[in-house]
């Protein structure tokens, strides 16, 4: 995509074929210009990871549900907490859990 042309050559632009794209969320965007073909290949992608999206919710919907049946604890199937700073002392820049019992230890 390229910056909006002057005032004086969007015609131009509109006679080369250049169309304003669309964000994810599908606003138009005034400012910039791009080909049909690539606004059609975005768009194509864009609708293509909404929908994986949507078969990865209903698929961990599916297994939550199978897991609350069966009586587990559907917490017990979530992730790990994420990795928090555990250095000691300034200017380590080591990352890993959070250890209790050794404040000093490391994942990596």
């Amino acid at each position: 995509m390229t910056p909006c042309p002057p005032l004086q050559h969007k015609a131009a632009a509109m006679d080369a074929g250049l169309v304003h794209p669309h964000d994810r969320n599908g606003a138009r965007l005034e400012g910039e210009w791009t080909t049909s073909r690539l606004e059609g290949a975005c768009n194509a992608y864009r609708e293509a990871c909404y929908e994986a999206g949507r078969a990865a919710r209903a698929v961990l919907r599916q297994l939550s549900e199978r897991l609350v049946g069966e009586g587990a604890d559907p917490l017990a199937a979530a992730p790990p907490p994420p990795p928090t700073h555990t250095g000691g002392q300034p200017n380590v820049s080591h990352w890993g859990m959070a250890d209790s019992k050794n404040r000093r230890s490391f994942c990596c």
